[in-house]
């Protein structure tokens, strides 16, 4: 018996879009932190806001009083024949084309130039690759490789910045999402209105706007997740897609351990395929590859997890302060932390609960609860410390398997409303205007700013930890846009709250270029206080205490500095600091001309 379309889905799918705008709404409206994987509305110009939320609340109005066909007129209504046809299938091909032009254009126009995220700012700044190797250890030689060491080449070989290279790349990704998308859309979906929605939420995802020269493997590591999701799908369902899925799954584990939970993924779509009636089981021989590329990666990632993972992912002191893991893991600020990073990335993930309901009676559903179950552990026990709200990069693969869960539950969704074409409009704007919120928001970078200080004055009150590092962002980069004031007033309150070696010689450092000479002289000598033979910290008191006019101060770290040669580790340490930060050998300069002084 045909099947006709029901009421049921519409309503719950319907009132979940109704949620979701209204989330989204209430957290932009909200002043604190608590929310702040929603409230991007808060962060980019009002006019900007409310003309995207009145495109959205006007979606959801089409969809909510569209009338859908009563099942006779569903069946038995006359179509031409020739018309009706000629126009789907325009649609059909048309649509794949303006979503991944929509999706490159908009990042290629709005780049991040809040850099807020993870470590943008600092793989952004190192350029030599040994010192690369040295500030990330962790790193494996495949992300080396690709993240620094390739743009680093071609920029040179192009004659640009790095950067550059890096976005292009970013690009490239994106068409790649894309063609993901678009591929496991027309698998699920029926129509080119429910595959065009499908295809949204999942190149639409908060993980994209991480596509805009950022370099780190996690924006890769949440596109290997999306395929090895979407084209797991397929495998599952039909025996095909091996070697595409195998080779996702491969290449995720060769570039970071953040992939392990992908070996979940791999376990469950091989073992649904090999128990498929009728499965070719002869194709199915690539997905050996995922075992050998483990294989062979497994010691390294195991050094790196003891040696790395153990003391600042997994049991740093602030989970043992909180009572261990498990306890941390289910705080309530940890669950809303990660309910507000699954949102930032899947704006429709409530969706991907269909699932597990579903896991008795279909394969599918039963591979993509794996799919979740495989990074529950990342979002629950992974300590993040640089914080959720920036380390939010790190968690686009538990997001992109929420996406791609959430997108499947729309395409079954669809298939039984009867709004379909409706609601398919208002499920894309639903992640369409939550990704634009987002991207527009990191072209801003006053706003970031003000971003960063919400963050920082809450409520919640963050962890110290957590505190230093939007502290340290603030310093760094105002430092990299030459607004030293702000610089040398972020690292004070970070020297104030986290007294760090390293904040005290960066708000020296800032104080000097900033020509506050005596409050820099104030930051290296309570950074001597504490590390009593840093020898940026003596070369510093004495720039600072010559530059005030402080003789007495300056004799006594000059006789410090003397001590060491040209050729020392002291002297290498000081030179390196110069380079990182050049404006300071300008007060060397003005110092030098006045009488003098040990030289770096």
């Amino acid at each position: 018996m045909t099947r006709t379309p029901s009421a049921r889905p519409a309503a719950l799918l319907a009132a979940l879009l109704l949620a979701t705008f209204a989330s989204r709404l209430a957290a932009g409206l909200a002043p604190g932190g608590f929310a702040w994987g929603l409230d991007f509305a808060r962060w980019v110009p009002p006019p900007v806001a409310w003309a995207l939320f009145a495109l959205w609340a006007g979606a959801l109005g089409l969809a909510l009083v569209e009338r859908g066909p009563r099942p006779a007129e569903a069946m038995d209504a006359p179509r031409p024949p020739g018309a009706a046809a000629g126009a789907a299938g325009n649609l059909s091909r048309a649509w794949p084309w303006l979503l991944g032009g929509a999706l490159l254009a908009l990042l290629a126009l709005l780049p991040d130039r809040v850099r807020f995220v993870g470590d943008f700012v600092l793989r952004l700044g190192v350029l030599d690759e040994g010192w690369f190797r040295r500030l990330f250890p962790q790193a494996l030689p495949l992300d080396v490789w690709l993240n620094h060491a390739l743009p680093g080449r071609v920029a040179t070989l192009l004659s640009t910045e790095p950067l550059a290279v890096m976005r292009a790349l970013g690009l490239l990704e994106a068409a790649l999402l894309v063609t993901l998308a678009v591929r496991f859309s027309r698998v699920v979906a029926a129509g080119p209105a429910a595959a065009a929605a499908v295809a949204a939420v999942l190149a639409f995802g908060g993980y994209a706007t991480l596509l805009t020269g950022y370099g780190k493997p996690t924006p890769q590591l949440a596109l290997c997740t999306l395929a090895a999701g979407t084209l797991g799908v397929e495998l599952v369902r039909n025996a095909r897609a091996a070697i595409p899925f195998a080779a996702a799954v491969s290449l995720g584990l060769a570039l970071h351990r953040g992939a392990l939970p992908l070996l979940l993924v791999w376990a469950a779509a091989a073992a649904l395929a090999w128990r498929r009636p009728g499965a070719g089981r002869a194709r199915l021989w690539p997905l050996l590859a995922p075992a050998l590329v483990f294989a062979w990666e497994a010691p390294r990632l195991l050094h790196v997890i003891r040696s790395f993972d153990v003391g600042v992912n997994f049991l740093p002191p602030e989970v043992r302060q909180q009572g261990g893991a498990l306890a941390a893991a289910f705080a309530p600020l940890r669950l809303m932390d990660a309910a507000n990073a699954v949102l930032l990335h899947a704006p429709l993930a409530p969706l991907a609960l269909l699932a597990p309901l579903r896991a008795r009676r279909s394969p599918e559903a039963l591979f993509l609860c794996a799919l979740l179950v495989a990074f529950v552990p990342v979002l629950l026990f992974v300590y993040l410390p640089l914080g959720p709200y920036r380390d939010y990069d790190s968690l686009g693969p538990a997001g992109a398997a929420f996406a791609v869960a959430s997108a499947w539950a729309l395409a079954r969704a669809l298939a039984g409303a009867r709004r379909a074409r409706g609601l398919a409009l208002a499920a894309a704007v639903s992640v369409v205007v939550p990704f634009l919120l987002l991207l527009v928001s990191l072209t801003d970078l006053e706003r970031g700013f003000a971003r960063a200080e919400a963050l920082l004055e809450g409520p919640p009150r963050r962890h110290a930890t957590h505190r230093a590092s939007v502290l340290d962002w603030m310093g760094l980069r105002a430092l990299n846009e030459e607004r030293y004031d702000l610089a040398r007033a972020s690292y004070r309150r970070l020297s104030e709250e986290t007294p760090l070696p390293r904040a005290f010689k960066l708000w020296g450092a800032a104080a000097l270029i900033a020509d506050a000479p005596r409050e820099a002289g104030v930051a290296f000598e309570r950074l001597l206080e504490r590390v009593p033979g840093d020898a940026v910290g003596w070369y510093g008191l004495w720039l600072a205490a010559a530059a005030a006019g402080d003789s007495a101060t300056a004799a006594r770290a000059s006789a410090h500095a003397l001590r060491w040669g040209s050729g020392s580790r002291e002297m290498r340490d000081v030179v390196e600091f110069f380079e990182h930060y050049p404006r300071l050998y300008g007060v060397l300069r003005g110092v030098l001309e006045s009488g003098t002084a040990p030289g770096p």
